[in-house]
């Protein structure tokens, strides 16, 4: 589970995460959800971030997750680095597209309050 208090919202992953996944925050506010045996660097499933104002598009992997007023939570999402994925063993990849599967599929978004960010 991922809290932002700045953004009242909680964002809940299936039972797998806690597990394999991690998540890391960047400088600029957005959050990485990763493969922990893989590393942020590699084992990227998706970055989510948090606007006040809608984008003015999205594309390719770009996914609005949900919204409230001042509030505009949007997902990327990456797939790991072919290589990087195909050299590690195979329960990692295991864990990897678990991960992935269960970021897709499973995540909720809740918001917690309404005072926006």
């Amino acid at each position: 589970m991922y809290t932002s208090d700045a953004w009242g919202l909680t964002l809940t992953l299936p039972e797998s995460w806690a597990e394999y996944g991690a998540f890391q925050e960047g400088e600029d506010g957005s959050v990485l959800f990763y493969c922990a045996a893989l590393g942020p660097e590699a084992g990227g499933i998706a970055q989510v971030s948090f606007q006040d104002e809608p984008a003015e598009e999205t594309t390719g992997r770009a996914t609005l997750l949900g919204t409230r007023e001042g509030c505009y939570v949007y997902s990327y999402g990456y797939q790991a680095p072919l290589p990087d994925l195909q050299q590690a063993p195979e329960a990692v990849r295991e864990q990897y597209d678990t991960l992935y599967d269960a970021f897709r599929d499973g995540l909720i978004l809740t918001f917690t309050d309404t005072t926006g960010g």
